[in-house]
């Protein structure tokens, strides 16, 4: 199911652009200097990091990883998923608690 949200957002998105754009198969808009450019449709790509508790160390290590996956998904041509394989540190045991009679 992962796999068909880039496919139903990037078969959706033309809806949003006025039917010239759509059969040109991009749109002008302005840059970030103010000069018209032409764009591609927005593309949806998504990176997963398979991760338990306690095995990466902090939120800024797993935004930094989440950071490279989503630059490696986007540089795919046709798959737009793409799932880390890597294997990060153990994760950590569960804590039994017992109950105190």
């Amino acid at each position: 199911r992962l796999h068909a949200i880039p496919q139903a957002f990037a078969a959706q998105m033309p809806r949003f652009f006025d039917p010239v754009a759509r059969e040109r198969g991009w749109y002008a808009a302005a840059n970030r200097r103010g000069a018209p450019q032409h764009y591609d449709f927005p593309t949806l790509s998504i990176g997963v990091l398979p991760v338990c508790a306690g095995q990466i160390e902090s939120h800024r290590e797993v935004s930094a990883l989440l950071v490279e996956l989503k630059h490696v998904a986007k540089a795919q041509m046709q798959e737009r998923v793409f799932v880390d394989r890597r294997e990060y540190g153990p994760p950590a045991q569960p804590v039994l608690l017992q109950r105190r009679a």
